[in-house]
């Protein structure tokens, strides 16, 4: 549900600019819910703005979660099935490799026990030219919450097992094509308990690799990083009742406005690049 708070930012980054997400970056990168926001703004045939993934996100809560997840090691394909029924509305029936901007969306073999990069630039080859749906639940399948979603004829999972912030994978992965600026889109720092899901995900993530792309950074791009805290007791993955959406609004709303100027610096070195970002 954090998704929402990275829906916002985008929003307002799109507000400042004028200009919708897809006409302001090259390329997207994203984990679990982030799949999601750039699969939607930047890979549908008709990419929407973020106000209305922001919309979709009040409209998922209630629908995915609202009627209760079983937590479990095999996770809840009802749960799922009601995921992707707002995955499909938002990005429609296009496929990873025909996505309109080129995507990086992470994931994990839960079999062999390896990090996965959906790379639309590389669908075809690598993952069977999957829908772009499947690639965005495949990387949201949270264990405890979702099944597994076979791509490609592995099972895979949660990208953020791995990768909670997919921007040194992303970058290492586009290097060749020089971007110079990203974006960096948090789905905030939340504090207080955990849900169950959270927990069997950690012990989960102790079994996996390292991420393939290593844990370097690159010098030679601009990151700019968004990152709201979010109030204690606000923000856990399946909180989706009206009074959990308005709060993580109401978190959007006084970050928005405490970091107006670096919201700002955003937009003047987008203005500046002459190209797209990340």
């Amino acid at each position: 549900m954090r998704g929402l708070l990275a829906a916002r930012l985008l929003q307002e980054i799109e507000r400042r600019m004028g200009a919708p997400a897809a006409e302001l970056f090259a390329s997207g990168a994203g984990t679990s819910t982030g799949a999601l926001l750039v699969a939607g703004t930047l890979g549908a045939a008709t990419p929407a703005p973020a106000e209305e993934l922001a919309a979709r996100y009040r409209e998922m809560g209630p629908r995915v979660f609202g009627a209760g997840v079983r937590v479990s090691l095999g996770g809840d394909r009802q749960a799922q099935g009601r995921l992707r029924e707002v995955v499909e509305c938002a990005v429609g029936d296009v496929r990873l490799p025909d996505a309109r901007r080129r995507l990086l969306l992470t994931a994990a073999d839960i079999d062999r026990r390896t990090p996965v990069v959906l790379d639309s630039a590389d669908g075809a080859r690598s993952a069977g030219d999957p829908p772009l749906a499947d690639a965005v639940l495949a990387s949201a399948a949270l264990p405890g919450y979702f099944p597994p979603v076979v791509v490609g004829g592995a099972r895979l999972v949660d990208g953020g097992l791995w990768a909670k912030d997919p921007t040194q994978a992303a970058v290492r992965r586009l290097r060749g094509s020089g971007p110079g600026l990203v974006v960096s889109l948090g789905t905030g720092t939340a504090r207080g308990s955990q849900s169950r899901a959270e927990g069997l995900m950690d012990l989960v993530a102790a079994t996996l690799g390292a991420g393939p792309e290593g844990d370097g950074g690159a010098t030679d791009v601009h990151v700019v990083r968004l990152e709201p805290t979010l109030p204690r007791g606000v923000g856990r993955l399946d909180a989706a009742g009206p009074r959990d959406i308005a709060a993580l609004d109401e978190a959007a709303d006084r970050y928005i406005a405490g970091a107006a100027s670096e919201l700002d610096r955003v937009a003047h070195l987008l203005t500046i690049a002459g190209r797209p970002g990340l």
